[in-house]
């Protein structure tokens, strides 16, 4: 079973992905956890700052934010 995380700070992963049940799976090869920045796939970092913080209420991003490339990116890690 393989899990795909995308988010802004991917190393926050790294520590409870290592240990306990979740870190023993992924020694066992019974899960896979492919962690991807969030930036990566991003038009441009401005413009990502810009999403994020936006004066008009909570964080959030959309399909619309994310340029069609990156979103093929997306996509292509998700079916790899």
């Amino acid at each position: 079973m393989i899990f795909h995380i995308i988010t802004l700070f991917p190393e926050m992963f790294t520590s409870f992905l290592g240990n306990g049940v979740i870190g023993r799976a992924i020694d066992k090869k019974i899960i896979s956890v492919r962690l991807s920045n969030l930036r990566d796939f991003a038009v441009d970092i401005a413009d990502l700052k810009r999403i994020l913080l936006s004066e008009s209420g909570p964080p959030s991003l959309t399909a619309t934010d994310i340029s069609l490339p990156s979103l093929e990116n997306i996509f292509a890690l998700f079916l790899s």
